[in-house]
């Protein structure tokens, strides 16, 4: 996972090179139907409206990777970001 203060520059051209980062909380955790009974305000966890504002990416490294895409990846990151 990285934190970048805009999401849309990195995970836009990592996508275009078929590395697909994700967006990690694309939706806050306490606004979900699941946590509806346990959060009487959407800012009460702070820890995960912290997240949520920062703008989470989980990047895409699995164990079958080679050592060749695990270096691209970076290489592709460093430039947009």
């Amino acid at each position: 996972m990285i934190c970048h203060p805009v999401r849309d520059t990195p995970q836009k051209r990592l996508a275009e090179l078929g590395l697909g980062p994700l967006i990690h909380y694309p939706v806050l955790p306490p606004t979900q139907p699941v946590y509806a009974e346990l959060v009487s305000d959407p800012g009460d966890p702070p820890i995960a409206e912290a997240m949520h504002q920062e703008v989470l990416l989980s990047l895409p490294l699995w164990p079958v990777f080679r050592h060749a895409q695990v270096d691209r990846l970076i290489v592709e990151l460093r430039a947009c970001v």
